[in-house]
């Protein structure tokens, strides 16, 4: 993944969600079609959603890191999820371990 540490984009989320790892957070974009790019704050595990990538346009944020959903690995969202049991008003996520997490989506 090309990782942009320390680097956030401003003025395109489109949704928030509390996550432990930015791993998962990338694998959330990948199931959420207008995910263009991620924003992931590290001391407050929260994910953002982006609906536009531009590395051109980051903001310096020590605890941010930035990742455009078009260098993110394909396979990321090839676990658990693919017999996903979550309802129709959550996202599944893969978390590192084979299991897998259902969030509750605004979207």
């Amino acid at each position: 993944m090309k990782l942009f540490r320390g680097k956030m984009l401003d003025e395109s989320r489109i949704m928030n969600f509390k996550m432990p790892t930015l791993y998962q957070c990338a694998t959330l974009c990948l199931s959420i079609q207008p995910c263009m790019s991620i924003n992931f704050h590290r001391g407050q595990n929260m994910c953002v959603i982006n609906d536009k990538a531009d590395h051109g346009q980051l903001t310096t944020d020590s605890s941010g890191d930035y990742i455009e959903r078009k260098d993110m690995p394909k396979d990321l969202n090839n676990g658990d999820c693919e017999t996903d049991t979550c309802n129709e008003k959550e996202i599944c996520i893969d978390n590192d371990d084979d299991t897998h997490s259902c969030i509750a989506s605004e979207y």
